[in-house]
C-alpha cells in the first residue's frame, strides 16, 4: 500500500470517528496524494489541520451538539443536552437549560418552571386479617373512604378502599406507581411532591410499619423524598411483630390508637391467639409520637356516630368506630384530636 492510500485511510477513519466528513478535508487529502514530494511533517501538520474541524469541543461541533432536532426531551447546556430535568436544569426541548428560582420547580413533562404549590396527598389502607369482610375491616373502609387522596387496590375492574393486610408489596407498587409521575422509575424531584399517608387497623398497621420502612430505604426514592408525612395505627397487632412497632426515621407524625384490656365481648376473643391486644410503638426522635390507650380510662365516655361507649368497653372491633373522628383529624389537620383518651404509658 503506497502512502498516498495510508494517508486517505487515516482521514476516513478519523472522519468516521467524529462522523462528519467534510469537504475542505478530503481536498486537502487529495492534494497531499497527489504532491509528488512531500516531508512527514507536512502529513502531520496537514492532518492535524483536517481533524481540527471536527474534534470533539470544537466551535463547529458545540454548534451542532444540542438542538431542538437532537434534544428532544431535554434543554441544552454548554452544548450538551440535558434529558434529566431538574430545577438547576430546566427548559422545554433543545432551549437553552435555565435554573428555576427557589419558589418555583421544574416541571418535567413541560420543561417549564412552575410556581410551587401545596403537595399533593396519598393515602394508603392496610386491613386487618384475614378478609376484607372480617370483624371491623367494615367499619375500617369506611372511615378510609373518608381520607383525602386515597389511592384504592385495583384488580382488573374492581377496585378495593383496603390493601389486605398480607398485600404489602402491592401497596409499595401502587404508592411508588403514584408517586413517579414522570414515569422515569425513581421517586425524585422531577415528581410531583406528595404528602403520604400510611393507616393501618390490627395486623395491618404492622404491616403499615414495614411498608414505611421499605419506602424509606428503597434505592428508588431519592433522600429528599424519603418522607412520610403521617402513620397512624388502630390496634396494631400480630403475633409475629414482636411485642411493639417500630416506627422508622423519617415518619413525621404518628398516632396509635389501641386498648390494653381486653372486654368480656370482645370480638377477638374467639380468633386465634385472641383477644389482640394493641401493641405499643417505638418512635425515633424525628417523629412527633403520640399514643392513646381507651383502657387507661375505663369510666370515661367516648362518643362517635351519635353514641357512646366507656373506656372499658373499647375492644379491638370498637375501637375503629371510637378512634375515627380522632383519626380524621390527626391527617387531615396533622394536629391531635380534641379531647385525646389518655396517654399510654
Amino acid at each position: 500500500m503506497c502512502a498516498c492510500t495510508r494517508f486517505r485511510g487515516l482521514g476516513w477513519v478519523a472522519n468516521e470517528y467524529h462522523n462528519q466528513i467534510e469537504y475542505s478535508g478530503s481536498l486537502i487529502f487529495a492534494m497531499i496524494c497527489h504532491m509528488k514530494r512531500f516531508s512527514r511533517k507536512r502529513v502531520v501538520f496537514v492532518l492535524l489541520l483536517a481533524s481540527l474541524s471536527c474534534s470533539p469541543g470544537s466551535p463547529r461541533e458545540k454548534s451542532a451538539s444540542c438542538s431542538p432536532q437532537n434534544c428532544l426531551n431535554g434543554c441544552c447546556a454548554k452544548g450538551k443536552c440535558i434529558k434529566t430535568l431538574s430545577d438547576l436544569h430546566c427548559g422545554a426541548r433543545g432551549d437553552a437549560c435555565s435554573a428555576c428560582a427557589p419558589s418555583s420547580r421544574c416541571d418535567s413533562k413541560t420543561g417549564h418552571c412552575v410556581t410551587k404549590g401545596p403537595p399533593k396527598v396519598i393515602t394508603i389502607c392496610m386491613a386487618g386479617a384475614f378478609k376484607i369482610t372480617d370483624g371491623a375491616n367494615p367499619s375500617f373502609s369506611a372511615l378510609c373512604d373518608g381520607l383525602p387522596g386515597l389511592a384504592r387496590d385495583c384488580n382488573g375492574s374492581s377496585c378495593s378502599t383496603l390493601f389486605r393486610f398480607s398485600n404489602s408489596d402491592g401497596a409499595m407498587r401502587t404508592l411508588m406507581h403514584n408517586l413517579d409521575t414522570n414515569r422515569d422509575g425513581l421517586v425524585d424531584d422531577r415528581d410531583d411532591q406528595y404528602d403520604i399517608n400510611l393507616v393501618g387497623y390490627s395486623w395491618g398497621g404492622v404491616t403499615a410499619t414495614h411498608i414505611a420502612r421499605d419506602f424509606l430505604t428503597s434505592a428508588r426514592v431519592t433522600p429528599s423524598r424519603r418522607h412520610i408525612k403521617t402513620l397512624v395505627t388502630i390496634d396494631p397487632y400480630s403475633p409475629l411483630a414482636g411485642g411493639k412497632i417500630t416506627i422508622p426515621p423519617g415518619v413525621a407524625y404518628h398516632w396509635n390508637y389501641r386498648h390494653t384490656i381486653a372486654p368480656s365481648y370482645d370480638c377477638s376473643r374467639g380468633a386465634p391467639l385472641g383477644p389482640y391486644i394493641g401493641l405499643p410503638s417505638v418512635c425515633s426522635p424525628q417523629t412527633t409520637c403520640a399514643q392513646y390507650d381507651y383502657s387507661l380510662a375505663p369510666d370515661h365516655t367516648f362518643s362517635y356516630a351519635n353514641r357512646m361507649l366507656l373506656g372499658k368497653d373499647v375492644g379491638h372491633c370498637s375501637i375503629v368506630r371510637v378512634a375515627g373522628s380522632g383519626i380524621l383529624h390527626n391527617i387531615r389537620s396533622h394536629t391531635a384530636m380534641l379531647h385525646p383518651p389518655p396517654a399510654a404509658k
